[in-house]
């Protein structure tokens, strides 16, 4: 019979096979479901407009999302690298989620890097089978800051293992940048100063040497004008932090959750076995999985699933590698731990699932058509203004962007009323799709003529395109 025999020469082709493996996987569901899932989204418009108005005028404000002032719900970083980019390659809508492919695979191989040396071999395919979950792949397709999240915690993780305490606050300090949900890595970072001392009993490998003290000044610096920025729009970063603690305050408390309990135990449990084995590398990524569980439990976000997924399976490996070293218990563990984080997770995310058809969610005939019928109903209008435009919902309305702006329209969105107040448009834009989740139609509302002041657009699916006008506050069907 023959034998595998895997030598120890072997191990590091093992590794980057996998690895290639995996990001040839995530990239390719990527570019199959480049649209669809998840499909176009309302955060996206508000992130990306704002980048956009970096990109053309050096500032967040935009009249698409407020005539008055800037919005400051979240924190500037994410706007003001993607509309960087966006200065130098113009901006759309699949740019706009390249961006995050990138930072999502950058974070599964920087996770990748940091693991290798510390964990088992076979330790990697949980992480992959982790960064391959649906779930977890909707994060790394869409515009929003999550991906970079994860990178920049690769990238703290990485420092902690190689004991570049004071780097990793660095970077910390600049992932509060992105979102203030990066707080929570302070949990591993604290704990790797304090497995530190205690080891060494002396505060003299704590001191930050000349590149940490300029990455670590840069990072400050760049806090500090973020608070200076604060201060200068105060008001408005009132009435938007209001807004948003409003909303997490309105849900339960994670500690009410008995699954959230079980799981901040177990994963507390595993950890402090760690610690008391001595195995520093793994107490410090068992802290980084408590930080990622916190951030999803308490954040009560739908995005946030990937910190979910993410924390278990980071768990996973820790326990994985706090077993005896015997080869069959140790596959067994490996696929019953994938199984059990598989089967947790799904195939659906939010009601929405993959496809492998690689059909968009607006065709090129589709599009062309909405956007002749767009110019005809504005040369109907007479405004001194710029006539605007909306979409429902909005993230489909980025698509639209370089065309609208070609054509002198005003993109104009509504955000809720504690943020903007009555914000109607001349011309709406409805478009829906068999594979939108079920309960997106509830959230959306039917189009009325209070917003729709002109004419309205609907399409619900490729080669359906119908338009209305709004006549003495009806809408008359003009083209069927």
């Amino acid at each position: 019979m023959l034998k595998l025999n895997l030598s120890a020469k072997s191990e590091p082709l093992l590794f980057c096979l996998m690895i290639v493996i995996t990001t040839f996987i995530i990239l390719s569901f990527f570019i199959l479901n480049g649209q669809t899932f998840p499909i176009p989204w309302d955060d996206e418009s508000s992130f990306t407009l704002q980048a956009i108005s970096w990109a053309e005028s050096n500032t967040f404000f935009t009249t698409s999302l407020n005539n008055d002032r800037v919005i400051m719900w979240m924190n500037p970083a994410y706007m003001i690298f993607t509309g960087s980019i966006y200065k130098i390659f113009g901006y759309s809508f699949s740019l706009s989620r390249e961006i995050s492919w990138f930072f999502y695979i950058a974070a599964f191989l920087i996770f990748s890097t940091a693991l290798r040396n510390y964990v088992s071999q076979s330790s990697i395919l949980i992480l992959a089978a982790i960064f391959l979950l649906p779930s977890s792949l909707a994060s790394g397709n869409l515009a929003r800051m999550e991906p970079m999240e994860l990178f920049l915690s690769a990238v703290i993780l990485l420092s902690l293992f190689h004991k570049r305490f004071w780097l990793g606050v660095a970077i910390l300090i600049g992932c509060t940048l992105f979102h203030f949900n990066a707080v929570y890595l302070l949990i591993p970072i604290l704990g790797a100063f304090g497995l530190e001392y205690i080891n060494v009993k002396s505060f003299k490998s704590f001191y930050p040497n000349r590149w940490d003290l300029i990455v670590l000044g840069v990072c400050t610096l760049l806090l500090l004008a973020y608070f200076v920025f604060i201060f200068s729009n105060i008001e408005a970063f009132r009435i938007d932090m209001a807004y948003q603690f409003s909303r997490k305050f309105g849900r339960a408390p994670f500690y009410e959750s008995p699954k959230n309990l079980f799981y901040i135990g177990a994963i507390c449990g595993v950890t402090f076995l760690a610690f008391v084995r001595n195995r520093r590398h793994l107490t410090i990524l068992g802290l980084l999985s408590l930080s990622f569980y916190l951030t999803y439990s308490i954040g009560q976000e739908m995005w946030y699933t990937i910190f979910c997924n993410l924390s278990l399976g980071l768990i996973s490996i820790v326990l994985l590698n706090l077993l005896p070293p015997r080869p069959t218990l140790t596959r067994l563990a490996v696929i019953t731990l994938i199984l059990l984080n598989v089967l947790r997770s799904g195939t659906l995310f939010a009601g929405m699932k993959p496809s492998l058809s690689n059909e968009p969610y607006i065709d090129l005939k589709t599009s062309a058509e909405i956007k002749g019928q767009i110019l005809l109903l504005a040369q109907g209008i007479y405004s001194k203004n710029q006539v605007t435009v909306s979409f429902m919902s909005r993230g489909v309305g980025m698509m639209f962007y370089p065309f609208l702006k070609a054509n002198n329209l005003q993109l104009r969105y509504k955000l809720p009323d504690q943020i903007t107040t009555d914000f109607p448009s001349e011309i709406c834009i409805y478009i829906t799709r068999s594979y939108d989740p079920s309960w997106l139609a509830g959230v959306l509302g039917e189009p009325t003529t209070e917003v729709c002041r002109t004419g309205l657009i609907l399409s619900k699916a490729n080669g359906d395109v119908r338009v209305f006008k709004n006549v003495k506050n009806n809408f008359v069907q003009i083209k069927n």
